[in-house]
């Protein structure tokens, strides 16, 4: 049995590249703002991306190897993976061994970067980012940060953040494109396959699908 992306697959995918471009920093973290404003933040290192990124479209260097490149250096450092494996899992990771645990993570990132490796194809060099202000409480170590996406055709696509505060910086740990969090539409795929053939089994067939 495969697991699925989600229903619509182009949907899933172009999810997914959205992800990407907000994840794509080319500064570090005190450049990119002050950490206390998760908005602020996530504004300026999507600024940062999208000119990256069209750059990058616009020399013709966006082959295999400039994406394996981004996806290591820039994407990964800023997610997550433990928090987003944990709460994809619920109720599941409480009765999980640590090796199940650890052996979730890792294929589950694996799935997950396989698909921002295949996303980087549908990026637009006109898209256009706006960040909403954040109204949460300034000191709280998680946040939910809204966003729209301007596509060229003049569509846009509402974006939603969470965050959660690591040390002197931030974390995304889940994103939803219009109303549909990651996190949420996993869970459900994972939890239909540990309840019929356990956990083992969906560690095998996320495995499978990187290979």
């Amino acid at each position: 049995m495969y697991i699925s992306l989600g229903n619509d697959i182009k949907k899933t995918v172009f999810f997914l590249y959205l992800i990407s471009v907000m994840l794509f920093p080319n500064t570090t973290y005190a450049q990119a703002g002050n950490v206390n404003n998760p908005d602020n933040f996530i504004t300026n290192v999507t600024n940062l991306a999208l000119i990256e990124i069209q750059k990058t479209i616009e020399s013709g260097r966006m082959d295999l190897d400039s994406i394996n490149v981004v996806v290591d250096n820039y994407i990964l450092p800023h997610v997550d993976f433990f928090k987003t494996t944990k709460l994809t899992a619920g109720k599941h990771w409480k009765i999980a061994t640590d090796e199940q645990r650890k052996a979730l993570i890792k294929v589950f990132r694996n799935t997950l970067v396989k698909t921002y490796r295949s996303a980087f194809s549908l990026i637009s060099k006109n898209t256009k980012i706006k960040v909403l202000p954040y109204r949460g409480e300034a000191k709280s170590n998680d946040a939910i940060i809204k966003s729209f996406v301007q596509q060229s055709n003049g569509k846009q696509i509402q974006i939603n953040y969470r965050l959660t505060r690591h040390g002197n910086t931030w974390k995304i740990y889940d994103v939803s494109i219009e109303g549909m969090w990651l996190i949420e539409s996993y869970r459900n795929q994972f939890n239909n396959e540990i309840h019929s053939n356990g956990i083992d089994t969906l560690i095998e067939k996320l495995d499978k699908i990187h290979k």
